[in-house]
């Protein structure tokens, strides 16, 4: 054959078909290798994903309260956020509680003295009795006359104002 002759023969007999015949052999060898490894990582994938999510639902279903905040979000998420301001309240009032008990063990030791020292101011300052002791009747006694002096006191005080007044209504002034 010439090497016109040889040209045309190879265009003639299509250089495709072996290409096509073997695409075709490598897709079946693909596909026959494909389909086991698929299926095994299909089987794997999911005897993990079983392994990893079982407990999982497992304990979702134990605890009820939990997989009804799973299947709603957005209370879940809300309820939460109320649960945290509660919590962060319920800490602040601890923390003033605690300041307050602290500043007053630290102040007691200041009170005491204060109130020490106004005791014995009191103490200094009560006269010594003038009078010997007397009995509880002459005690009384002495009371009461004292009280009817300052009643007469003010009695008197009362008639010279009625005095004036009638003096001051009287047609002779």
């Amino acid at each position: 054959m010439n090497g016109l002759h040889w040209q045309q023969h190879w265009r003639q007999t299509s250089w495709r078909e072996p290409a096509e015949q073997m695409t075709s052999r490598l897709t079946h060898s693909i596909e026959a290798v494909r389909l086991p490894v698929q299926t095994s990582i299909g089987n794997w994938s999911s005897g993990v994903q079983g392994a990893l999510t079982q407990p999982i639902a497992d304990w979702l279903q134990a605890h009820p309260l939990f997989g009804w905040g799973v299947d709603h979000p957005l209370l879940t998420l809300g309820l939460l956020f109320v649960v945290l301001l509660l919590l962060s309240g319920l800490l602040q009032a601890i923390a003033r509680l605690t300041e307050q008990i602290w500043l007053g063990i630290l102040r007691s030791p200041l009170l005491l003295i204060q109130w020490l020292f106004a005791i014995g101011l009191r103490g200094l300052r009560r006269k010594p009795p003038a009078q010997p002791m007397l009995t509880s009747k002459q005690q009384r006694l002495t009371v009461m006359l004292q009280k009817l002096e300052t009643m007469q006191q003010a009695q008197e005080e009362l008639l010279k104002e009625v005095r004036a007044l009638l003096a001051e209504d009287s047609p002779h002034s």
